[in-house]
């Protein structure tokens, strides 16, 4: 089976939008927004690859026109993020959680989710790159 196939198969049998919207899910949102918001400037564009759904593209395309990858690019890696960091180990912990104890788990998550040695912990990340 070629990877597409794969990928195809098993968006057609999970519920991504169902993931996404869960406060486990959110906290991958959140994150991903925060540092699309900080780096993305007027005039840039976004590249969204392995896009799923296409949630971020859609909210970038809100504040920004997207085109279509047409060329050869030259980049600079800017950002690493763990975006959901330890979440989808605890996630049926995090989607139990009242919203006080949500947002100080998410202020903690967005405080170590920078950490090096934090990344490989998270089942989502976040790769900012600068067109050259």
């Amino acid at each position: 089976m070629e990877t597409k196939d794969y990928l195809t198969n098993y968006y057609e049998r999970y519920d991504e939008n169902g993931r996404l919207i869960s406060k486990h899910g959110m906290v991958e949102y959140l994150t991903t927004m925060k540092y699309v918001e900080k780096y993305l400037k007027p005039n840039m564009r976004v590249l969204e690859i392995g896009a799923a759904t296409g949630r971020y593209s859609h909210a970038s395309a809100r504040k920004e026109s997207i085109d279509k990858l047409s060329s050869e690019i030259n980049v600079t890696q800017l950002h690493f993020v763990a975006s959901d960091g330890y979440t989808n180990h605890m996630r049926e912990t995090v989607d139990k959680m009242d919203d006080r104890m949500y947002e100080l788990y998410l202020k903690y998550h967005l405080a170590i989710c920078e950490r090096q040695d934090m990344i490989g912990y998270s089942h989502h990340t976040l790769d900012i790159f600068r067109k050259e």
